[in-house]
């Protein structure tokens, strides 16, 4: 047998006994299907095990569970009567749990909450907001917080009993416990479940569910044969948007915010198949024959805006006439079936303005250009000060 683990099993009190019987039948059924093993090695913990030995988590529970390749815990915890009889620092929680998340830095909590399509029925939410059914993961973190903070009870200056607890989590314990939850949004099916996304400066909106356009626009196939043609023949930065790939093409040394590892590098991209819904070019030469060349020949089908970039050059975002990010968020409004006014919007460019119109609060980075301020209800620092950051803390968060 090649692959053999121990796990340490602690049933707990109350039905924890009745529940571990039918958890480890599960690597019964392992063992018979699979080339594993398992040594399952029981150990008292919680109520039971201070009434029988002294600690909530005794030092022989202690040592089995180092030596295990992983833990099986159940439910601890008696009734309040019988809690009482339990001094408070070995009461279970206090005295077994979070010494057991402490001693292995179990900080990630998988909270899983599922209901599949044909189970829906069941559910009293109604049917148009639980559509397929309900698939979310929380995760929550465990061994930081009020939990594992300093506590003081006492008696203060006017004979008031108080408790003073504090609340505190370390760089390191948010930093951990952000990564796993990132990691496993990576491996939903790369989608936000149920969520249309507004993409290409409202030229789509894209349905993550159903995997297919609510709305999409795409630049006339004339007039992206000939901004190539400039771009290939003058020094610029030029990018497009084709489906789900950027393309790019540089003629100036790339820094970091010209590249991403999604990214191609390709000579004409007329070639492909699909037409590119957004165009970005930055040069100040090649962006004036870009505009010389929308003027005079496509001034009624395609839009140009300008906005800075982080390095505070001027970009211009060619979209086709129709793509308009006020029409893509009435578009997004309308499939989740949520009032417009409801949305807070943020934006730096001229074509931000359509989509300020359209929410019920909107916000200007610092950025923005004049016309874009007075479009936006609210104006909050530049993208380098961490403006979205900013307003979202001081406007939002702190009227939770």
């Amino acid at each position: 047998m090649t692959n053999a683990y121990s796990v340490a099993v602690l049933p707990g009190d109350a039905i924890g006994p009745e529940i571990m019987a039918q958890a480890v039948r599960v690597f019964d059924l392992l063992q018979k299907k699979r080339d594993v093993s398992f040594e399952l090695i029981t150990a008292p913990f919680g109520a039971h095990a201070y009434f029988d030995e002294g600690r909530a988590f005794p030092d022989a529970t202690k040592a089995i569970c180092d030596q295990a390749d992983a833990i099986l815990k159940g439910p601890v915890g008696l009734s309040h009567e019988e809690s009482q009889k339990i001094p408070v620092e070995e009461q279970p929680e206090r005295g077994a749990i979070l010494p057991l998340r402490a001693r292995y830095n179990t900080f990630a909590n998988f909270r899983p909450i599922t209901l599949s399509r044909e189970m829906a029925h069941f559910s009293p939410l109604k049917p148009e907001i639980i559509r397929d059914g309900i698939d979310i993961l929380l995760i929550r973190e465990l061994v930081g917080g009020l939990y594992f903070g300093r506590k003081e009870r006492g008696v203060n200056e006017d004979g008031q009993r108080y408790v003073h607890e504090t609340l505190e989590y370390t760089e390191e314990q948010v930093r951990q416990v952000l990564v796993v939850a990132f990691e496993q949004a990576r491996k939903r099916d790369k989608r936000l479940q149920n969520t249309p996304i507004i993409a290409c400066s409202g030229a789509q909106v894209y349905c993550t569910k159903t995997r297919s356009d609510i709305y999409d626009t795409r630049l006339p196939r004339s007039f992206v044969e000939q901004l190539y043609e400039i771009c290939n023949q003058h020094r610029c930065i030029a990018s497009a948007t084709v489906d789900a790939h950027t393309w790019l093409k540089i003629d100036q040394e790339p820094t970091a915010e010209h590249l991403s590892e999604e990214l191609r590098w390709v000579i004409k991209l007329p070639e492909q198949e699909s037409l590119p819904r957004i165009a970005t070019v930055q040069g100040t030469s090649t962006i004036a024959l870009v505009r010389e060349l929308q003027q005079r020949d496509y001034a009624d089908r395609v839009n140009i805006f300008d906005s800075i970039g982080p390095s505070g050059r001027t970009v211009i975002t060619i979209t086709a006439r129709d793509a308009d990010k006020g029409v893509a968020l009435q578009k997004a409004c309308e499939h989740l079936q949520i009032n417009h006014n409801c949305v807070l919007a943020f934006g730096d460019a001229d074509n931000d303005i359509a989509m300020f119109r359209m929410a019920g609060q909107s916000v200007a980075m610092g950025q923005a250009s004049d016309d874009v301020k007075r479009a936006a209800t609210h104006v909050t620092s530049d993208h380098g000060e961490d403006g979205v950051a900013e307003f979202i803390e001081q406007n939002l968060l702190r009227t939770l």
